[in-house]
C-alpha cells in the first residue's frame, strides 16, 4: 500500500513539473496555480507517509535544504527566474530521497545534474545552429572565448524571428553588431536596427528541471 502511494506522489509531482515545464517552454512563464495544485495533490500523501515513516525525515530536510540553498544562490545571483528558483523549491520538499544509491540520494541534486546535461546538449545544437546561419562571419575580429560563448549560448536572428519568439530571447549587440555577453536575466531591450543581430538565449530551465525529474525517477525505479 505504501509503495503505491509514493508512486502516487511521484506521479503528481513529476505531473506538475512537466506542465510547469510545457508552460515555461511557451511562455518563459509558470501560473502560480499549477504549483499550488500540485503541493495540495501531494502534500496529504507526503505526510501520510512520513508518519508511517516511509522516508527518511532527516535526508528529507537535508535535501530540501540543499535546493533550498540552490535557489536562493540563483536569485540573489539573477541567474534564473521566479518559477526556476520555486520548481527547485518543489522538487526538494515533494521529491523525498527513496533509495540510498547515488542518483537517488539527493532528488534537486539528480534533477540539476541531468538537466545541466540537456542544457549542455541544447548549447551545442545551438552552436550549431548558429554556424549554419553565418555566426562565424558575424564574429569575425572577435576573440576565440567571445566567439565560442557567443555561439554556445546566443542565437544570431533575424528580426521578424525575435518578434515571432519575443519570450525566448534579450537582444544583446552592441552598435557594431558585435554580441554583448552577459549572465544575468534582465528585461527585454528594443530591437536593433539590424537585419540579424545576436540574442541571449533564455533557457526554459523549469522544461529542463522537468526532463530531469524525469531520469530521476526513471533511474530510482531502475534501481529498485
Amino acid at each position: 500500500m505504501e509503495q503505491l502511494l509514493d508512486l502516487a506522489r511521484r506521479a503528481i509531482v513529476l505531473a506538475t513539473l512537466l506542465a510547469a515545464g510545457v508552460s515555461d517552454y511557451k511562455t518563459r512563464e509558470v501560473d502560480d496555480r499549477i504549483w499550488l495544485a500540485g503541493s495540495l495533490a501531494a502534500a496529504p500523501l507526503l505526510l501520510y507517509l512520513h508518519m508511517r515513516g516511509f522516508y527518511a525525515l532527516e535526508l528529507h530536510l537535508l535535501s530540501l535544504l540543499l535546493a533550498l540553498l540552490v535557489a536562493l544562490l540563483t536569485q540573489l545571483a539573477r541567474l534564473a527566474g521566479e518559477a526556476d528558483a520555486i520548481a527547485l523549491a518543489f522538487i526538494g520538499l515533494f521529491e523525498p530521497p527513496t533509495r540510498m544509491t547515488l542518483p537517488c540520494l539527493m532528488p534537486p541534486a539528480s534533477a540539476v545534474i541531468a538537466a545541466g546535461v540537456f542544457a549542455l546538449l541544447y548549447t551545442l545544437w545551438n552552436a550549431a545552429e548558429n554556424i549554419r546561419r553565418g555566426a562565424l562571419e558575424a564574429l569575425r575580429g572577435q576573440s576565440l572565448p567571445t566567439k565560442v560563448a557567443a555561439l554556445l549560448t546566443m542565437r544570431y536572428v533575424t528580426a521578424e524571428e525575435y518578434v515571432a519568439k519575443q519570450h525566448m530571447y534579450i537582444p544583446s549587440s552592441g552598435a557594431r553588431g558585435e554580441p554583448l555577453l552577459s549572465v544575468a536575466v534582465k528585461p527585454a531591450e528594443n530591437i536593433p536596427p539590424a537585419e540579424r543581430f545576436w540574442a541571449s538565449v533564455l533557457l526554459p530551465y523549469v522544461s529542463l528541471l522537468a526532463a530531469g525529474l524525469l531520469v530521476y525517477d526513471l533511474l530510482c525505479l531502475l534501481a529498485s
